[in-house]
């Protein structure tokens, strides 16, 4: 039961799905090891997101699946990773990082928050919609997008520690997930990568890990010169980011 509790508050945590909380209560201690289940989240998530587009695909036009498709993610997961890229996006404009913490603090949306959002619905709406006319590859390419995706969050908190909207060492829940191991973050990597391949040619599994991992590594860069650390936005960010990245590479492949 207790495995049970963690990989349900790790889905709490990446997505607006109702759980039940009072087996999560009974076991306090699952909040902590929330990351140990970023992947197997990633990957029902993704399979509902595939499970969905697959059933519309048989009735539903492209442009018009492809919209719906993005609904049911927005629905999965409360924007919360658009929120987060749209922050990062609005703190892009200043240098000095009580200015950047505090833009991301703020609930208003800036120019390049809105135009991040924008730009990231359309890269998702138009490889969506040309992955429309082959079912089965709208279904690998939604899957693998999101299961690489919230993977791509593990090295990012391995890394670096959270940080606190003032600029200090966090206190809240971010803080006090368990960094996971680089053993588990490699491993993770590897399975996806063998499930890709599966699912897809050798050489394309490759080209999507090789990627996601170049992507990850900028973002470790920024985070790191810019923040000397990541709040929930970061990763808010970076999730969407590759989950983008990989529906790209896989409208490519058409």
């Amino acid at each position: 039961m207790k495995l049970i509790a963690t990989f349900l508050a790790s889905l709490s945590f990446l997505s607006r799905i109702p759980i039940p909380y009072d087996l999560c209560e009974k076991y306090p201690d699952c909040w902590s090891k929330i990351p140990r289940w970023f992947t197997p989240v990633g990957l029902f998530l993704g399979l509902l997101a595939g499970s969905f587009g697959l059933v519309l695909s048989f009735w539903i036009p492209p442009l018009l699946l492809a919209a719906l498709v993005l609904g049911f993610q927005v629905l999965l997961t409360g924007c919360i990773h658009e929120d987060g890229l749209a922050d990062l996006a609005d703190s892009a404009g200043r240098f000095e990082l009580e200015k950047k913490l505090e833009i991301m603090r703020d609930s208003r949306l800036g120019t390049y928050g809105v135009l991040a959002i924008v730009l990231s619905s359309l890269i998702r709406f138009g490889s969506i919609s040309a992955l429309a006319v082959y079912p089965k590859l709208l279904f690998v390419s939604l899957f693998l997008s999101v299961a690489f995706s919230r993977t791509a969050a593990l090295p990012l908190m391995r890394a670096l520690a959270f940080l606190e909207r003032s600029g200090e060492k966090g206190t809240g829940i971010g803080n006090s997930l368990e960094a996971p191991t680089t053993f588990r973050c490699s491993l993770h990597w590897v399975l996806l990568t063998l499930l890709a391949s599966l699912l897809l040619s050798f050489w394309h599994a490759l080209l999507l890990s090789v990627s996601s991992a170049f992507v990850v590594g900028v973002f470790y860069l920024y985070f790191k010169r810019n923040f000397n650390g990541i709040t929930g936005d970061c990763l808010g960010a970076s999730i969407l980011t590759v989950e983008c990245f990989v529906l790209i590479l896989c409208s490519l492949a058409l």
